[in-house]
């Protein structure tokens, strides 16, 4: 009953977008779905300025990556309402193809088959259950809290959440024997009396910690976590300016290159691990985890070196 309702109001938000965008167009629908149509709307018809990626086959690229970097160059309000309108409508449509269209079992219970042998990288996976082919992958549902709100635990019981903390960043400080990744683990750090992340917001940003934004130390989070296993300046930018519109926040390149140099600067010793496991690689295309357990890579050692490098620690 409550995906139910989930869905009628899904559909009822995304039929206001869509009259909104039709507007906007002069009376024609307009298919967010559609990058061919998401393209002529936002660039011909809102007059906004092409840019962004191609497709190898040369057509405009309209994901929420890049309907999010436009946002940040635009200023037109018109060009805004727009822009803005096609993400909230595409991200009302895909929660209800992948979390509303699930089918759930005849008691009403949304199910899956947990497979500790399916991935590479040792993780579990989860899809549908198995018996009755219903139930959907549980370990990627929607972070939209309208969708987790519809799991209901059984009466007398609860929700509970756990987590290991900092438990692969851990794993990083010791594997690189860097002196001040492993004072950010010290138990005045692991036991919340200090901020790890706040601490590395306020080295990026020159700016003391006390006057950090929530906002701000999540961007120290977010560089931690991908400053460890060689992630991309570019990678860096867009993740962060896809929640723009709703931090606030956001980096332009030249500032995702600052803070991914700096955050080397901070943890020198992350370049020698990094070597250490491309050596590796070149040697005998195997890593193994701190448990004994490995993996094989069978491209190229430049080219799968960031998952090497990840492939320990998580």
């Amino acid at each position: 009953v409550a995906m139910q309702k989930l869905r009628m109001t899904l559909e009822e938000e995304i039929g206001i977008l869509l009259a909104g965008l039709a507007q906007l167009n002069d009376g024609y629908e307009v298919n967010p779905a559609s990058p061919d149509q998401v393209a002529r709307f936002v660039y011909e018809r809102l007059g906004v300025k092409a840019r962004g990626r191609k497709t190898p086959g040369g057509k405009w690229s309209m994901d929420d990556v890049v309907l999010a970097n436009l946002l940040l160059t635009i200023t037109d309000s018109r060009q805004r309402a727009g822009v803005r309108m096609v993400r909230k409508a595409k991200k009302r449509m895909s929660l209800i193809s992948k979390f509303c269209n699930i089918e759930l079992d005849d008691d009403g219970r949304m199910r899956c088959h947990y497979d500790p042998a399916k991935t590479v990288t040792s993780r579990l996976s989860s899809r549908a259950f198995y018996p009755t082919r219903r139930g959907a992958d549980l370990q990627n549902i929607p972070r939209d809290s309208r969708c987790r709100s519809v799991f209901i635990p059984d009466k007398e019981c609860f929700f509970g959440y756990a987590d290991l903390m900092s438990a692969e960043s851990l794993v990083v400080a010791h594997l690189t024997g860097d002196q001040e990744m492993l004072r950010l683990h010290s138990p005045e750090y692991m036991d919340g009396k200090k901020d790890a992340h706040k601490y590395v917001a306020s080295f990026l940003l020159n700016k003391s910690m006390d006057k950090l934004t929530k906002e701000e130390r999540d961007i120290g989070k977010e560089i931690r976590h991908s400053g460890n296993y060689m992630r991309s300046w570019k990678k860096l930018m867009d993740s962060v300016n896809k929640r723009a519109e709703m931090t606030g926040v956001s980096l332009s390149a030249a500032q995702a290159k600052v803070f991914t140099t700096k955050y080397i600067q901070l943890h020198p010793l992350l370049p020698r691990w990094w070597n250490d496991v491309q050596a590796q690689l070149f040697e005998t295309h195997t890593i193994y985890t701190q448990l004994g357990r490995k993996r094989v890579f069978y491209d190229r050692p430049e080219s799968i070196l960031p998952d090497a490098v990840a492939f320990n620690p998580q």
